[in-house]
């Protein structure tokens, strides 16, 4: 292993576990007797995970813990998912009660839960979020689809770090006050969570992705797929990509599927939510990121002063040739990862929300 890896892993554990100084030794200790070729192969699927401190935190426990084994069994254990189902912790229970309980979603608002909630129950999400009013027109765009055309598949698509997942609460929270849906089974890289309502029975159970099948036949569960496949199945399904096509591809062959664009972020929707939800953040400070980053909210406010996160900017920078940036010009769905952060994807059509066109990210890139 090379020494730029070690001190790489030093340095992000460093940023994980700023305020857990025992957690970050015995990982540190840990490192130090796991045979190089091991550690190697641990940081290699570690590195896949650097965007969602969650699950970087769930990789490096099970690692802790002696679950995570040899490459094979790595990936299993990021996952987090459970062998069968059962009733979820708590945070997710209190998560639906609350959802349940909102007044009529606003687009242009924040969505706020009790500050004791997490949004989906998820524990690094924070308890607000913005209803941003592409949200609704893209709601809307599904809901038109559902009832003239039969449409009961969807990709929901854009540049990485825009909010993609945070949607799943939003159209949870529509389809609850608008349509009547009880029954939502919500899919990401733990495992499964089954959100039911009958009357004044609340309930919730976690799962593998193997379970659940019985919901799933159902066409009137509304299944919410986050960086997942999907599947054929009765129920409405919702898979929330990544602009890669080799994810969502073979669902799109499905009958009634259809593909929708999330624009990025506004400078006003960047500048709102500034003030709602990073007021330590400086007005000045984030417009200066913007213009490096664009305006993507995971890079100018969740990861605004996270240095990691700009030496993987970088690198990016670095490792990225010129026709890896033509080639996602030209063919976004099938383009390198990292040329995302270089390139964005912008909607065309902000009725349709089914045409975009690729642009430079911010006004550093074009100076390159």
């Amino acid at each position: 292993m090379s020494p730029i890896d070690l001190d790489g892993i030093g340095r992000r554990l460093a940023e994980l576990y700023k305020d857990d100084g025992e957690m970050r030794v015995k990982l540190l200790m840990k490192f130090t007797i796991v045979p190089d070729a091991e550690v190697t192969k641990i940081w290699t699927v570690w590195k896949t995970l650097l965007d969602s401190p969650e699950l970087e935190k769930k990789f490096l426990k099970e690692f802790l813990q002696g679950v995570v084994a040899g490459l094979g069994s790595m990936v299993p254990a990021a996952g987090g998912s459970s062998s069968s189902r059962q009733p979820a912790p708590q945070r997710f229970q209190l998560f639906w009660q609350a959802l349940l309980r909102l007044p009529p979603i606003v687009a242009g608002s924040f969505l706020t839960l009790p500050s004791n909630v997490n949004l989906l129950g998820r524990d690094l999400w924070g308890s607000s979020l913005l209803v941003r009013h592409c949200y609704r027109g893209i709601f809307d765009r599904m809901m038109e689809l559902h009832s003239s055309n039969g449409k009961k598949r969807f990709v929901i698509t854009g540049t990485p770090g825009i909010g993609k997942s945070f949607f799943a609460v939003v159209l949870m929270g529509w389809l609850v006050q608008e349509i009547g849906v009880s029954t939502f089974l919500v899919e990401y890289q733990a495992g499964r969570y089954l959100f039911t309502r009958e009357g004044t029975n609340i309930k919730v159970e976690e799962g593998s992705k193997t379970d659940f099948k019985e919901e799933l036949e159902d066409p009137l569960t509304w299944w919410i797929v986050d960086m997942g496949k999907g599947a054929e199945v009765p129920a409405c399904t919702v898979l929330l990509a990544s602009p890669d096509q080799q994810r969502y591809k073979e669902f799109l062959k499905f009958p009634g599927s259809s593909k929708l664009y999330m624009p990025v972020w506004s400078n006003e929707e960047i500048e709102e939510c500034r003030m709602q939800l990073y007021p330590n953040l400086d007005k000045e400070e984030v417009e200066k990121l913007v213009t490096l980053w664009g305006k993507v909210p995971r890079y100018v406010l969740e990861k605004a002063r996270d240095e990691w996160t700009l030496v993987r900017f970088k690198e990016t920078i670095s490792r990225c040739k010129w026709e890896d940036i033509i080639s996602c010009i030209g063919e976004p769905e099938a383009a390198p990862e990292a040329s995302h952060k270089l390139v964005h994807l912008e909607v065309v059509d902000d009725k349709l929300y089914n045409k975009k066109i690729m642009m430079p990210a911010s006004s550093y890139v074009v100076g390159l």
